[in-house]
């Protein structure tokens, strides 16, 4: 998810930078590496949002929709954070 959003973003917005991957046969290395520090980034987010917000396994159990909405809105949360610094950056 987060390397197809890479290369979408470096084909229409920094091509220079594509091309030099490209010419360089990194671009796989790179769009790799990126969709990793993504997913790696944001599980942490995740954990420490959930800790700050005191969201926990009682907090499933006794209110379950309670639950699901706000770690819904904490995913978004991190997924925007990581894609605005590591895919668009």
């Amino acid at each position: 998810k987060y390397s197809m959003m890479r290369l979408d973003y470096l084909k229409n917005h920094n091509k220079s930078q594509y091309q030099i991957l490209m010419m360089q046969d990194l671009l796989t290395d790179h769009l790799m590496e990126i969709e990793n520090t993504a997913q790696e980034r944001i599980a942490l987010m995740i954990d420490k949002m959930m800790k700050e917000e005191k969201i926990d396994e009682n907090l499933k159990k006794t209110d379950q929709m309670k639950w699901v909405g706000l770690m819904n809105n904490i995913k978004s949360s991190a997924e925007e954070i990581v894609i605005r610094e590591l895919i668009y950056n």
